[in-house]
């Protein structure tokens, strides 16, 4: 993450002193000597005078909570940056001291420590920053940009629309199993993590897979959450739901604790810009991905998707973009009131990733779209299509099989 201790209480000293002026300026309107006045304009004047020391007194007061904010950042940032120094150091010292002796198992056992350490540390600073930057979003976003000096948001900051705002509940790692129905996608262009995450609620063992990548951390009121990056474990700390993000019968869930990590993880850039399903499922699942391209002229490798498919592998699928406002209209079959399954007319969504949740013996696929129920493309649900609308429409399928 960007910016500095120093930085960060340069931008405290001028919000603490622009609150000081404040105040003292709120104390100087209360002081205006107009008692000896009398009429209706004077009534009114000071009238005015009572409601405008009360504006001024509560600008200056948030202003001197938001250089208190960055005061204390500033000191979490500083602790932080030691305990990431020092664990620097010591992974040196343990390579240093394990190329004078290979055999040496306490060096590699500083190392792996270290290096754990260090990661614990850079996560533990970027969560300062974050619950740092809601109480200043909450306090000052909206008057600070005409404050001389100060540049908003200061270096290193995540922009607004980033921030996690909602607590998340504890419990959610526990026993009780996760619903891929239940999912229903905010305004972050996540489509392919959510529908990653959906193919695995879809399983038991998909649903233990992410139980073993969480851990309830009673505290600090939040989950330690493992993600796999190019093959090693990288821990993330979450205890809130993206603003504007994804949400589970409308409340914050496992998908909303997998959001917020995987934003940490591209450094709050880039989650709302979209993004492949491989590599959300190689972050979710740690296995190499294999991915199943439109051939055109040969087709699908429908044999062997089916076979990933039957094995229980997770399979999520890509459209091309949509061809009439975005979209894809087709006729659909999905089960009725009374459980039989009937034609509806939907839209597939251009540009959009899928939950595939079974292929059918006559190349029909059944899909979920990460948009939820009611939603106005398909209404939510599975949905099932034909073999040659899913060719038409769909461009790539990744899935955690090896494809053979």
């Amino acid at each position: 993450m960007n910016g500095s201790p120093g930085q960060v209480r340069a931008a405290a000293t001028i919000l603490t002193t622009a609150g000081e002026i404040g105040m003292t300026s709120s104390d100087a309107i209360d002081g205006l000597d107009v008692e000896t006045w009398e009429g209706s304009a004077a009534d009114g004047f000071r009238d005015r005078r009572q409601k405008l020391s009360a504006e001024v007194d509560h600008h200056g007061t948030d202003l001197m909570r938001a250089g208190l904010t960055l005061e204390r950042y500033a000191g979490e940032m500083e602790a932080c940056d030691t305990e990431i120094a020092a664990a620097r150091t010591a992974v040196v010292q343990g390579w240093d001291a394990w190329r004078a002796n290979p055999i040496d198992v306490t060096a590699l056992t500083l190392i792996a420590k270290s290096m754990n350490d260090l990661s614990v540390a850079a996560h533990k600073r970027e969560q300062f920053a974050i619950h740092a930057a809601d109480q200043l979003y909450a306090l000052i976003a909206s008057d600070s940009t005409n404050l001389p000096g100060l540049t908003w948001p200061p270096a290193g900051w995540p922009p607004a629309p980033s921030l996690p705002t909602v607590p998340i509940p504890g419990g959610l790692d526990g026993t009780s199993p996760y619903d891929p129905l239940d999912v229903s996608q905010g305004s972050i262009g996540d489509c392919y993590l959510l529908a990653s995450l959906m193919a695995l609620m879809q399983t038991d063992e998909g649903d233990q897979l992410l139980r073993d990548n969480l851990r309830w951390d009673p505290d600090r009121g939040g989950y330690w959450v493992t993600l796999h990056v190019d093959g090693k474990e990288v821990v993330y700390f979450v205890d809130r739901a993206q603003q504007n993000g994804a949400l589970e019968n409308g409340d914050p869930g496992i998908v909303s604790i997998f959001e917020n990590a995987v934003n940490q993880h591209l450094q709050f850039n880039d989650l709302n810009d979209g993004g492949w399903p491989a590599d959300a499922l190689e972050l979710l699942t740690g296995k190499d991905t294999k991915v199943y391209e439109d051939r055109t002229l040969l087709g699908w490798d429908w044999d062997d998707i089916r076979d990933d498919v039957r094995d229980g592998d997770q399979l999520v699928a890509a459209t091309r973009e949509g061809k009439k406002e975005g979209m894809w209209p087709v006729e659909a079959q999905r089960p009725g009131p009374d459980g039989t399954m009937q034609t509806v007319n939907v839209d597939i969504v251009g540009s959009h990733a899928y939950t595939i949740v079974s292929v059918e013996k006559n190349g029909d696929v059944v899909l979920m779209n990460p948009w939820g129920r009611d939603n106005g493309a398909d209404g939510g649900g599975p949905i099932r299509i034909s073999e040659d609308d899913f060719t038409r429409i769909f461009h790539q399928i990744a899935s955690t099989g090896d494809g053979k």
